[in-house]
């Protein structure tokens, strides 16, 4: 019978012992992790570190540690406009709000996407923009207006929102995103492939980056495309953003569509490997494999074979 009144002292001591030792490996600053990391996912270090304690823009201050998101809880955060972000290679997103002093209801809410790369960062800030073009004193271009500020540099698209009315606006707006692209690591040049379109008769800004399912086929991905004008016909020229390997198959499933669909016209010429079609839903095409990438030209101007063809010449990036 002794035992059990030492059991019930033992009991008390053993349980203080289990909490010091569960508390003493909970890492440091842990009471400031976003609870969207329940499930054991973290941050990567680059896109933590963009925001750092003390950070205060105007009398803009943090007044909570920001907030992480991932592929499988963005929709928490933007049910609606989840597709858009995935469907170009999202990885993580981290939001933080600062707090005008005095004034808790006027708020400047961060959001930090990494899209993984520079291509997927362009596209979906292509697909986003709003206001008017706005270049960053470190050259990112952007977007200005309504509210808000866009922007991307390297693989991480930004967007910086206020209230319109609020008299802080755009002044924070280009404090914080000046610091942010500072912070960035990497380039805020527009990506390589876009220097494989030809420049002549190209409509500026029309340039666009779609990551999957071009011409709305799942073969056709990753593909980089500019708007042209020409003697008042306007087409559009495409490439892939870089060599695949798949190119050759992706070509002939391609013009395996074309002639189901009673669309395919003919072979092109003069050494070049593709041919011609009248896509169902976007009309005349010309597509060809140009130095392991999958091109094109849509709509119908004079020489599309020609257009090609001067991309074979062009200097191709390394990869």
């Amino acid at each position: 019978m002794t035992g059990i009144p030492r059991m019930k002292a033992f009991l008390p001591a053993l349980l203080t012992v289990v909490m010091v030792f569960f508390l003493s490996i909970i890492p440091a600053g842990s009471q400031e992790t976003s609870p969207h990391q329940a499930s054991g996912k973290s941050p990567s270090r680059e896109l933590a570190d963009l925001v750092q304690t003390g950070d205060q823009f105007g009398s803009f201050k943090k007044v909570d540690a920001p907030e992480y998101y991932f592929p499988d809880t963005l929709f928490d955060y933007i049910d609606g406009g989840a597709e858009l972000f995935l469907a170009y290679g999202f990885v993580e997103l981290m939001v933080a709000v600062f707090v005008e002093d005095g004034n808790p209801a006027h708020r400047a809410t961060l959001e930090v996407y990494n899209m993984g790369t520079i291509e997927n960062a362009y596209g979906v800030s292509r697909a986003e923009q709003g206001g008017d073009p706005y270049k960053l004193p470190g050259g990112a271009e952007g977007r200005l207006g309504n509210g808000m500020l866009q922007f991307y540099k390297d693989r991480f698209y930004i967007n910086i929102f206020l209230p319109p009315t609020s008299k802080a606006f755009p002044a924070v707006a280009e404090q914080i995103g000046k610091t942010i692209e500072e912070r960035i690591k990497g380039t805020f040049s527009r990506p390589d492939c876009f220097d494989l379109l030809p420049l002549q008769y190209r409509r500026a800004g029309s340039e666009n980056y779609t990551n999957k399912d071009f011409l709305g086929q799942p073969f056709f991905n990753r593909i980089a495309s500019a708007h042209y004008s020409q003697d008042n016909k306007t087409y559009t020229v495409f490439l892939s953003a870089s060599p695949d390997r798949e190119a050759i198959e992706s070509l002939k499933k391609y013009k395996a569509y074309l002639m189901q669909e009673q669309s395919y016209l003919g072979e092109l010429q003069d050494g070049i490997q593709g041919f011609t079609g009248r896509d169902p839903y976007y009309g005349n095409c010309a597509v060809a494999l140009i130095k392991g990438r999958i091109a094109g030209v849509l709509g119908n101007p004079d020489g599309a074979a020609a257009i090609l063809k001067s991309m074979q010449g062009g200097n191709d990036e390394k990869k």
